[in-house]
């Protein structure tokens, strides 16, 4: 599915139609889903809504690896759970006092050693959005993320120095009879990121109950119980033809990324851009003025024997080119002689020659990334 909102719609609504709704009670398009959403650029890490619960923890390997099919399908979670002060009985009938994390308290062994994802606080000081959500602190530091409420995201900026929503927060409000629906996705690259570094796996926990919404009496004594396993995929499925089902288990995501890719990575952020832009400089090593590729195998420097021109050929651009960095005050610092985008990038210099003419040099130009190097070649 390529729309979020067509994932929550298909998990969280019943159909209409009679046929539509028997064939939804059976639940067959669930693993497809599961897997569908993994894959995804972004991906849901948290869904509370009508017949849907998904809620994404990070386990070690070895906890997970030691975990039966049985434990995967009876996990204890809610999206409310937090760190606490237990009172205790100690030895001896002593009270004694301890620190309590989010996730000490379940039933389920293989999780007490797992991180959560996400939170949800209420407060009812709050004069709005009194039920809020927060992510894991360490998670959002090491991402250098930072919550933007008018975008409901945890965001950073990206290489282009614009605002990347990297944690999502979607809130619906309740309709009718219906609940109102919660969900939280994550950019499946920053998690990769994250699991490769902890040596994690993310644990995907799902329940989705399904009935006619209103000819729900309870369970009946009939239908049909399966176990299932496969792939990383773990889950009971129970079904009552024609009146309900549920489906409850786990789905284990491993990284894509090896530790070995997180080095590169942070080594080189950029390294994944292959592309140059041409411009027109004048090549006065050649004395050729001519377009020019800002391509480290077509520049080089003053110590290098080469023909090539040199990395500090002027290029030139029309007058307005700087426009459109004084327009947009927010996100760009026009300086006398130098231009930088927030904490992106950095143009050291560019001067203005009698004919009017801005310039500045291909070396400089190729530090640029190639998003931008693409709008300055077009106002030349």
């Amino acid at each position: 599915m390529s729309d979020i909102g067509e994932l929550v719609r298909a998990l969280t609504q019943c159909p209409n139609g009679n046929s539509e709704c028997e064939a939804w009670l059976l639940q067959r398009e669930i693993v497809p889903i599961l897997r569908g959403n993994a894959k995804r650029d972004e991906m849901v890490v948290y869904l509370n809504g009508d017949f849907a619960f998904m809620h994404g923890i990070f386990v070690p390997k070895a906890d997970i690896a030691g975990a039966s099919a049985n434990d995967l399908t009876h996990w204890d979670l809610n999206g409310d759970s937090s760190w606490n002060i237990d009172v205790v009985f100690s030895p001896h009938n002593r009270k004694s006092v301890t620190v309590e994390g989010p996730l000490s308290d379940r039933s389920s062994q293989f999780l007490r050693n797992g991180e959560k994802l996400v939170f949800w606080r209420a407060f009812e000081g709050r004069q709005e959005q009194k039920r809020y959500c927060e992510i894991l602190q360490k998670f959002a530091h090491i991402f250098e993320l930072h919550f933007v409420p008018e975008r409901n995201a945890y965001c950073r900026l990206d290489r282009r120095g614009d605002v990347e929503d990297v944690v999502r927060i979607i809130q619906t409000p309740e309709r009718g009879e219906g609940w109102g629906t919660n969900v939280v996705t994550v950019k499946r690259a920053v998690i990769d990121e994250y699991l490769a570094v902890t040596d994690f796996v993310f644990f995907l926990a799902f329940d989705f109950t399904r009935f006619r919404p209103r000819g729900f009496v309870g369970w009946q004594h009939g239908g049909k119980s399966d176990m299932f396993s496969e792939r990383d995929l773990y889950y009971r499925l129970h079904v009552e033809p024609g009146h309900a089902s549920y489906s409850r288990g786990g789905h284990i995501i491993h990284s894509e990324l090896s530790k070995d890719d997180v080095i590169a990575i942070r080594d080189s952020p950029h390294a994944e851009r292959r592309e140059y832009a041409s411009f027109i400089a004048w090549d006065f090593k050649n004395k050729i003025l001519g377009e020019i590729s800002t391509a480290p195998t077509s520049i080089t420097n003053y110590f290098t024997q080469s023909e090539l021109p040199f990395e500090m050929s002027p290029a030139f651009f029309r007058p307005e080119v700087l426009l459109r960095y004084k327009t947009d005050s927010d996100k760009y610092c026009l300086e006398d002689r130098s231009i930088s985008c927030r904490n992106s990038w950095h143009l050291e210099t560019y001067d203005i020659n009698d004919a009017g003419q801005v310039h500045t040099y291909l070396g400089y130009l190729q530090r640029l990334p190639y998003e931008e190097q693409a709008v300055l070649e077009i106002l030349q």
